[in-house]
């Protein structure tokens, strides 16, 4: 399936594409809310102020992509890819992170309140002011990251 068909079916009210390739695909500003994602494929997407609300993008490789600004609240990414993304700004409060693997990746100014980071990897990970207030961190690898103004409370 290509970047037009997918389009043509989520607006015509489809949302199951697990598996789905969408490598390099631009998806930017497009509202993708509560689309299942699971194991899709989207490294080096434009997904800059995509909106995912309620998504699920469990197991899926999103690594090298651009979410900044994008809005991934209430988002599942469970054992997703990450590495290397761009989540500048990004709005992930609430999402379940766990297990993810989100090595190198920019969650400067990122709102992670209240998600579930549990067992994720944000090595070497830029979280320069994030917002981490009430988030679950146990088992969270954070060795070389960046954590200047960020916000730990309570988490």
């Amino acid at each position: 399936m290509d970047i037009k068909e997918f389009q043509e079916r989520y607006s015509a009210g489809e949302r199951n594409f697990p598996e789905i390739d969408l490598t390099g695909a631009d998806l930017s500003e497009t509202d993708l809310s509560h689309v299942n994602l699971t194991n899709a494929t989207l490294t080096g997407a434009n997904l800059k102020g995509t909106r995912f609300h309620g998504a699920n993008l469990s197991g899926a490789d999103l690594s090298g992509v651009d979410l900044s600004s994008a809005t991934l609240s209430a988002v599942s990414l469970y054992e997703t890819n990450l590495r290397g993304a761009n989540l500048s700004q990004a709005q992930l409060a609430l999402a379940s992170v766990q297990n993810a693997d989100l090595t190198g990746a920019n969650l400067s100014q990122a709102n992670l309140t209240q998600a579930d980071l549990s067992g994720a990897n944000l090595t070497d990970a830029n979280l320069t002011g994030v917002d981490l207030s009430e988030a679950l961190v146990q088992g969270t690898d954070l060795t070389g990251a960046t954590l200047e103004r960020a916000d730990l409370s309570t988490a």
